[in-house]
């Protein structure tokens, strides 16, 4: 349990790195040959996965344990974020193209995504191990 206060703040600070760094993800800017701006379909899967972390988000807030409650609902804010920035780098590298130059001058937006996709993991982790030690902790007599 203590391994679990001490990684709380790390999500935290990386939320809050993710929210500041907002700008830093840029949005598509591609043109086609008359000057407008070139329109890239939003992944179909994109909505289907917004509507399962709504899901994830409404059963977390269900849940009677305050820690599980709240993990989980850190972790559906964050696959959130991550969902929404992977989107926005899908379609700028659909408009502007997937050379090794465009990816690098996306380089800070996948950084970004990556450090999300981590803290997801861990948050992910941590509430697994949670989960598994009120299934045990339930389960052991008392002496």
């Amino acid at each position: 349990m203590e391994e679990l206060h001490q990684h709380m703040d790390e999500p935290q600070r990386d939320v809050d790195e993710a929210l500041t760094a907002q700008e830093a993800v840029e949005e598509p800017r591609g043109a086609s040959e008359d000057g407008q701006p070139i329109a890239v379909a939003i992944d179909p899967a994109y909505e289907e996965r917004r509507q399962r972390i709504f899901e994830y988000r409404m059963d977390a807030l269900g849940d009677s344990r305050p820690l599980h409650a709240c993990l989980a609902g850190m972790n559906s804010d964050l696959l959130d974020y991550q969902l929404h920035v992977g989107e926005i780098l899908r379609q700028t590298l659909a408009t502007d193209g997937a050379s090794l130059d465009e990816i690098e001058r996306h380089s800070r937006s996948f950084d970004l995504m990556l450090r999300l996709s981590k803290q997801v993991a861990q948050i992910t982790q941590l509430e697994m191990r949670s989960r598994q030690d009120d299934i045990e902790g339930g389960s052991r007599k008392p002496r």
